[in-house]
């Protein structure tokens, strides 16, 4: 994965999570920015993006 798809994937689990989804990845509550975890959460390979079929 390179940076660019990173960031990408990374904001859209930001929106998610600021819109109330549940973590997929263990921390304590609240001492955590969201945005961090959405990055915490890629980084670990917890998320995935879907690919388009065209």
């Amino acid at each position: 994965m390179n940076k660019f798809e990173f960031v990408i994937l990374s904001s859209a689990r930001a929106k998610q999570l600021l819109k109330g989804c549940t973590p997929k990845t263990t921390t304590a509550i609240g001492s955590e920015k969201l945005v961090r975890l959405a990055m915490k959460e890629v980084k670990e390979h917890k998320v995935e993006a879907v690919k388009q079929v065209e």
